[in-house]
C-alpha cells in the first residue's frame, strides 16, 4: 500500500508511441515521487524524446532533514510539442537540486522543543537546465556549487533585546560570465515595543558582503567587498469604535503606520549581479529594509514610509471591507543602482499605493489595487478581481491587470469558473487574452458528468508555449468510484491549476461533495 505505479501508454498520430510512467512510494520517515516520459522515435523529429522528474524528502534526524529535486528533459522544445508533468520553474528553466537541512530545534514525533535560542544551517547544490526559445532567449541562471546557509537567533536578551545573525557561502558558477565566491552576513539586534493597541520595532542591522571572483574583465577587482550598516524604525497604532451597516453590529479598524529606514552610499559598480534584481513595487516592498532582492545589492535610503488601513469586521472577526493607502517619501536622491546608469529616484515621493477588497456577501470576493503617480498624474499598474463561490464547484473568478511598462507592457484579462449545468453536468472553462498582444495566452473549454458511480471528464486547451508557438491538447478521463479510471490523469492537474477553485465532483469524502449533486434522480453512497 506504500508503493504504487502507473504505465499509461500514450499512442499520438502525428508522432507515434509515447509511454509514461509514475511511480510513488511512501515511507514512515520518507515519500517522493518519479515520473518518466519516453517517446523513443518522434515520426516528425526522428529522434527519441524524454522527459524525467524525482523529488524526494526524507527526515533523516529529528533535527535534519534532506530532499532532492531533479529534472530534465531532453531538448529545448520538449515541453512545447509535448504534454508533460516534469516539474518547471518557468517556461525555460528545471531546477535540479540537492538539500540538507539542519535546525536546533528538533521536530520530529510530535515533540518541537521551543527555545529564545535557535540556530541552523541548510546546505544546497543546485543547477538548472535551460530550454531557449530561438525567438525569445534567456541567459541561463547561475549554478550554486554548493549554497550554504547559516545562522542563529537569540531572543528577549536582557528582557529586551531580539538579535539575529544570518550568514551565507554560496560558490556561483556559470560557463560564460563572471562567476565565484560571496560570503555574507546580515546581522540585526532589535528591540521590540508590543502592546494591544500599537507596536514600536526599532532596529539595527549590517549588511557585509565579500567576494573571490574569476572569468573578470581587465582592471575590475577579484575580490571586492561591502560593508553597509543602516537602521530603521517600525511603529503603529490600532484603533477600533463599533459601527452599524443595514442593522448589522460591526466593528471598524483604523490602523496607522509608519516605518522609517536609513542607509548610507556604498559604491557597488564594481560587484556582479549573481542573485540580485530590483523588487517590486508593492505594499510589502514599501515597508522592507532594501529595496534590492538578493545579495548583491543593498541600496541606500534616507526615506520615510506612511500608510492607513481601516476595516471593518464582521462579529466573528471576518474581514467584511479593507481599504489601504500607502506612500514613500524620500529625504534624500538614490545613487545606487541595480547596474551603472540605471534609472534612480530622486527627492521626491514615491508612487501612491491603494487597495481595497473584501467581502461583500458570503459568496462573493473582490479585490483591487492602484499604483498612481502623482508627478505625471496617471496610473502605472492596477488590477481588479471578483469572486463568486456559492457552493463547492460552483464558482465564478474575473480579473483585469494593467501595467505602464515601455518594455514589457500588460493588458490582461482573465475569466475562469466551474458551474453545473444540468442534473450531473458541470461546465468548466477559462479565457486568459492579452490586449496589449492581441492573442488567446490560455484557454480552456470542458465538461464534468457524473454518474453516481462513475465520472467522465474532457476538456479542450489552448496555450502559448513559445513566443510563435500555440499548443492544443485534448484530454479525457473517465473515472469509477473506488476502483481505477480510463484516460489521462493530466486532466485533473491541468484543471486544478489553472481554473482557481474547481473541485471535482466525486470526492472521496460526503461532505466534499457538491450540493447539486443531492438532487440527482439516483442515490450516491459514501
Amino acid at each position: 500500500p506504500e508503493r504504487d505505479l502507473l504505465i499509461t501508454p500514450v499512442e499520438m498520430t502525428k508522432r507515434g508511441q509515447q509511454l509514461k510512467a509514475h511511480f510513488r512510494y511512501l515511507g514512515s520517515d520518507y515519500r517522493g515521487e518519479m515520473r518518466y516520459d519516453i517517446l523513443p522515435d518522434d515520426k516528425v523529429t526522428r529522434t527519441s524524446r524524454s522527459g524525467f522528474t524525482l523529488q524526494h524528502s526524507q527526515q533523516i534526524a529529528p533535527s535534519l532533514l534532506g530532499s532532492v529535486d531533479l529534472n530534465k528533459a531532453s531538448d529545448n522544445r520538449y515541453f512545447v510539442d509535448l504534454s508533460s508533468q516534469v516539474r518547471q520553474l518557468s517556461t525555460g528553466i528545471l531546477p535540479q537540486q540537492a538539500n540538507l537541512s539542519y535546525s536546533s530545534n528538533p521536530v520530529g514525533a510530535g515533540n518541537r522543543v521551543y527555545s529564545d535560542t535557535g540556530s541552523y544551517i541548510n546546505a544546497m547544490v543546485q543547477r538548472f537546465q535551460t530550454l531557449q526559445d530561438p525567438l525569445a532567449p534567456i541567459v541561463s541562471p547561475y549554478a550554486r556549487l554548493p549554497q550554504i546557509s547559516f545562522g542563529t537567533t537569540k531572543s528577549d536578551i536582557a528582557g529586551r533585546f531580539d538579535a539575529v545573525l544570518p550568514g551565507e557561502f554560496v560558490r556561483f558558477a556559470h560557463p560564460t560570465r563572471v562567476d565565484g565566491t560571496r560570503l555574507q552576513f546580515n546581522p540585526t539586534v532589535t528591540a521590540p515595543i508590543l502592546a494591544p493597541g500599537y507596536f514600536l520595532m526599532p532596529k539595527l542591522g549590517l549588511h557585509y558582503a565579500a567576494y573571490n571572483l574569476t572569468q573578470i574583465a581587465a582592471g575590475q577587482p577579484d575580490k571586492p567587498s561591502i560593508a553597509l550598516p543602516w537602521m530603521s524604525l517600525d511603529g503603529g497604532m490600532i484603533f477600533d469604535r463599533d459601527a452599524h451597516w443595514f442593522g448589522q453590529q460591526l466593528t471598524q479598524t483604523f490602523e496607522p503606520r509608519i516605518f522609517y529606514f536609513k542607509a548610507p552610499y556604498r559604491n557597488q559598480d564594481h560587484i556582479p549581479l549573481f542573485d540580485t534584481g530590483l523588487s517590486d513595487f508593492n505594499f510589502s516592498q514599501i515597508f522592507a529594509e532594501n529595496r534590492f532582492a538578493g545579495g548583491d545589492r543593498f541600496g541606500d535610503a534616507n526615506q520615510v514610509t506612511m500608510a492607513a488601513t481601516s476595516r471593518i469586521l464582521t462579529p466573528d472577526g471576518q474581514e467584511m471591507l479593507r481599504a489601504t493607502l500607502g506612500q514613500r517619501y524620500h529625504f534624500s536622491d538614490e545613487r545606487v543602482g541595480l547596474v551603472p546608469g540605471a534609472a534612480l529616484r530622486g527627492r521626491d515621493q514615491s508612487d501612491l499605493l491603494a487597495s481595497v477588497g473584501g467581502r461583500f456577501a458570503k459568496a462573493l470576493t473582490f479585490d483591487g489595487t492602484v499604483q498612481y503617480n502623482p508627478q505625471l498624474s496617471r496610473a502605472e499598474r492596477y488590477s481588479a478581481s471578483v469572486r463568486y463561490a456559492p457552493e463547492i464547484a460552483k464558482v465564478i473568478s474575473a480579473s483585469y491587470r494593467y501595467k505602464r511598462d515601455p518594455a514589457q507592457p500588460i493588458r490582461q484579462m482573465d475569466l475562469s469558473g466551474q458551474w453545473p449545468v444540468q442534473a450531473g453536468w458541470y461546465a468548466i472553462g477559462r479565457l486568459n487574452y492579452s490586449f496589449q498582444d492581441g492573442r488567446l495566452l490560455e484557454g480552456i473549454a470542458g465538461m464534468e458528468y457524473n454518474a453516481g458511480c462513475w465520472v467522465l471528464r474532457g476538456a479542450f486547451q489552448r496555450m502559448q508555449t513559445a513566443a510563435q508557438t500555440v499548443s492544443t491538447g485534448i484530454f479525457f478521463q473517465m473515472e469509477f468510484n473506488g476502483f481505477g479510471s480510463l484516460g489521462s490523469d493530466e486532466i485533473m492537474t491541468m484543471l486544478k491549476r489553472n481554473v482557481p477553485g474547481y473541485a471535482v465532483t466525486n470526492p472521496t469524502q460526503g461532505a466534499l461533495v457538491p450540493p447539486s449533486m443531492h438532487r440527482l434522480p439516483f442515490e450516491k453512497v459514501f
